[in-house]
């Protein structure tokens, strides 16, 4: 921590203002821009994947019981549509390079991923 330093209204330093020193490339705005768009639903996406692992357990070991696990499996299937549907007009709202960009399209896989796994506990669990 610095010492404080003693200002006299006479002698009040100038703000230092820094300049860029180049705009960014179009490149850092597209990521940038995906980046925005990714980050609500991405900080959900691995608290979901770890639900559904939790869920793909107690499919696998018969630890909870059928009418408890598919209301589980249900519901994390609708927060999970909502979200992808929200997302998705949020991506349609886009530029085409932004809307392409991988931030963009990793999010959407980890999406039909998610929905998939949870397809694949219902299958596994009435089997």
């Amino acid at each position: 921590m610095h010492p404080p330093v003693r200002v006299t209204p006479s002698r009040a330093p100038e703000p230092v203002r820094r300049e860029r020193r180049r705009a960014p490339s179009l490149g850092a705005q597209q990521s940038r821009a995906a980046r925005a768009a990714t980050s609500e639903i991405a900080s959900k996406l691995s608290l979901w994947q770890a639900r559904i692992a939790r869920l793909r357990g107690a499919a696998q070991h018969r630890s909870v019981a059928d009418s408890q696990l598919q209301q589980e499996v249900e519901a994390l299937a609708g927060l999970i549509r909502d979200a992808q549907l929200s997302f998705y007009a949020t991506v349609a709202t886009l530029p085409e390079e932004i809307a392409g960009h991988g931030r963009i399209v990793d999010v959407q896989r980890a999406l039909h991923g998610a929905t998939q796994a949870l397809v694949n506990i219902e299958t596994m669990h009435g089997a």
